[in-house]
């Protein structure tokens, strides 16, 4: 939602990204980077990103699974190695495949 990348522009020195509006907001973030990865990477949106139709259909429309994990992995995707995933967010049980040990 637009008025959710307002707030950290205005209030934060930050940069804030609508990533329904790239491609591929990892590669974003390594490009941005010279291809090291951001230090921290912030994961607060939990269970309601988006994805794939099939995660959309078996975690929101027949709660078979706790949710989407898409931008958790985009966080650890994006980070440098050995550098900070900050979860806030609430990713579901194991068989979401979050790969935190990343």
């Amino acid at each position: 939602m637009d008025y959710r990348l307002e707030f950290p522009k205005q209030y934060a020195y930050c940069e804030a990204y609508n990533f329904k509006e790239m491609d591929d907001p990892v590669v974003l973030l390594k490009k941005a980077t010279d291809w090291y990865g951001a230090d921290v990477c912030i994961g607060a949106v939990g269970c309601e990103a988006t994805s794939s139709t099939l995660q959309d259909i078996l975690g929101k429309k027949l709660l078979l699974e706790a949710g989407n994990a898409t931008a958790l992995h985009w966080a650890i995707n994006s980070v440098k190695k050995g550098c900070i995933v900050f979860v806030i967010g609430v990713y579901g049980p194991p068989w979401n495949l979050v790969p935190m040990a990343a």
